[in-house]
């Protein structure tokens, strides 16, 4: 019987797939954000659908009984493995990651531009070398700026990665893989130390058109000691300032990123935490068990298992 209505059945089938309709207050995590700056969507769409399984299963349920009652069939059907077969051949959960991105707005990001600034205890000459490789790297051509640079750098005392934040919409961040480049106008950006938590910011106007290397890209909040909101406790929109756009300019990417670097570090502490173990020299100390305090000197926090010091 069904096989008579089976072309139908499959149209009714492509036209109300299962869809997951996200309202307004869904919105992506920081981990998950991250993921999809640096283009891993597919990962994001696999986490959402696992940790939605239930739910899923209620939207394919429910098209499975329209189908049925649109087509006046029999109960019966239910047990018609080859119908069944059918169904399950054709329907795709659509999990509506654009709708979820749109939710997730606006985000402070920054990119690694690969120059580093010195801390404290060096020469002077050490900080004015510093901020001629800071205008010749952001193209910067007048000297109007310097007095806020050198400030800038002076005041991230453990030194840092010079950085360019901007404040995106998600959704503009991604499948944007066809531009060869990015380009900063009028730009805010910083020295930060994502060891320390440490740093300090400044607005500047030049042009620089960086390679558009999602590995460079980052969400302040998925960086444990992140300048916005851990070290400054600003508003998340502090850099809407800064003018940028995609550029087709074709430019040669530079070595990995140390903050990358930093990341895959500490995913993998994070990984062996839960695995019921410590990283020596790991300084997070949220990642250690019975760390217990010595009133000796160097007095301090020690962990017991790793042997992984906190001096005061």
């Amino acid at each position: 019987m069904w096989k008579e209505k089976k072309n139908a059945i499959i149209e009714y089938i492509n036209d109300n797939q299962p869809t997951i309709d996200w309202s307004y207050q869904y919105v992506l995590s920081a981990p998950d954000i991250q993921k999809v700056i640096e283009g891993n969507i597919d990962d994001v769409e696999d986490f959402i659908f696992n940790i939605n399984m239930f739910h899923i299963d209620e939207l394919v349920d429910a098209l499975f009984k329209d189908i049925i009652m649109y087509f006046n069939l029999p109960e019966s059907i239910e047990d018609d493995e080859e119908f069944r077969a059918l169904f399950d051949d054709q329907y795709c959960v659509n999990i509506n990651i654009d709708e979820l991105i749109k939710n997730t707005g606006n985000q402070t990001v920054f990119y690694d531009t690969g120059i580093t600034t010195h801390g404290y205890g060096e020469h002077d000459s050490v900080y004015k070398s510093d901020l001629r490789r800071i205008k010749k790297k952001l193209g910067i051509t007048t000297n109007e700026y310097d007095k806020d640079i050198l400030q800038m750098i002076y005041q991230s005392s453990y030194g840092g990665k010079l950085v360019i934040y901007f404040y995106p919409r998600l959704i503009d961040l991604m499948n944007k893989d066809n531009h060869a480049s990015i380009r900063f106008t009028k730009m805010c950006i910083a020295s930060i130390n994502v060891d320390n938590g440490s740093g300090d910011d400044t607005f500047v106007i030049g042009d620089v058109t960086l390679p558009f290397d999602r590995k460079r890209l980052f969400l302040d909040k998925a960086i444990h000691y992140n300048y916005t909101f851990q070290v400054c406790g600003m508003v998340s929109s502090w850099c809407d300032s800064t003018e940028w756009e995609y550029s087709d300019v074709v430019k040669r990417k530079g070595r990995k990123s140390y903050i990358q670097e930093r990341m895959e570090y500490d995913e993998k502490c994070d990984r062996v935490y839960a695995s019921g173990g410590c990283t020596a020299g790991d300084m997070n100390m949220l990642r250690h068990r019975d760390v217990y305090y010595i009133n000796d000197y160097p007095c301090g926090n020690k962990c017991p298992h790793c042997g992984t010091f906190w001096i005061d």
